[in-house]
């Protein structure tokens, strides 16, 4: 897994490190040592380490920026879900999925509970959690957070007249869970069926929205 991105800290060549360090040294000066900004400078230093990669020292430096934030703004804050977010990505990194499934599902959570289980946010942390979840053997812990984002993107699907963005990727992750835990295919479709029926769609919207998210696999 890569941590580089265009822009991020970890782009840049290692001699940039005093860089870095600087920008923390400032933040906390100027805010105070458990001040957010100084979480956002310990942050980035801590992924500049990994991409060097400088994991021993890394890790202490994600996981106090991730105190510090939910000290600063509460457990249920976005900032945290980031946090978390980048730890449990360090984490799967080094092939530590157990470690970083809890973190993820946290992730989950708290987009869904400000974001409502349909946004994108909450798509690609429930994505995450499946790659993890599949490399720890867990799928089926995930698949009670799965079926309820399927039902809100089901019915916004009936409240727009179109399926959301959101809708397919949702669909794979659900197919691949199902497929991980050897669900016959037919019993897969039949769920989803009724979660669509529910949500007040019609079976020729169903078989379209069904056709459209698996008609290249």
């Amino acid at each position: 897994m890569s941590f580089s991105e265009p822009g991020s800290p970890d782009s840049v060549p290692a001699d940039e490190e005093a860089r870095f360090r600087a920008a923390l040294a400032d933040a906390k000066a100027q805010f105070g040592p458990e001040h957010f900004r100084v979480a956002i400078c310990l942050n980035h230093l801590a992924r500049f380490l990994a991409g060097t990669p400088r994991w021993a020292e890394a890790e202490p430096l994600y996981r106090r920026a991730l105190a510090m934030d939910e000290a600063y703004f509460g457990p249920q804050h976005c900032n945290v879900a980031i946090r978390l977010r980048h730890l449990a990505q360090f984490l799967r990194a080094k092939d530590r999925h157990a470690e970083a499934g809890p973190l993820l599902r946290r992730v989950a959570e708290i987009f869904e509970h400000h974001h409502g289980p349909s946004h994108s946010r909450v798509v690609a942390a429930l994505h995450e959690l499946t790659e993890c979840a599949r490399a720890c053997h867990q799928l089926p812990a995930v698949k009670p957070l799965m079926r309820d984002q399927l039902r809100e993107l089901f019915q916004l699907t009936a409240k727009l007249g179109h399926p959301p963005p959101q809708l397919v990727p949702a669909l794979r992750v659900y197919a691949a869970q199902c497929q991980k835990n050897q669900l016959p295919q037919g019993d897969m479709w039949r769920r989803l069926l009724e979660l669509m029926l529910e949500a007040g769609l019609t079976r020729t919207k169903c078989a379209q929205i069904l056709d459209r998210a698996f008609e290249s696999q």
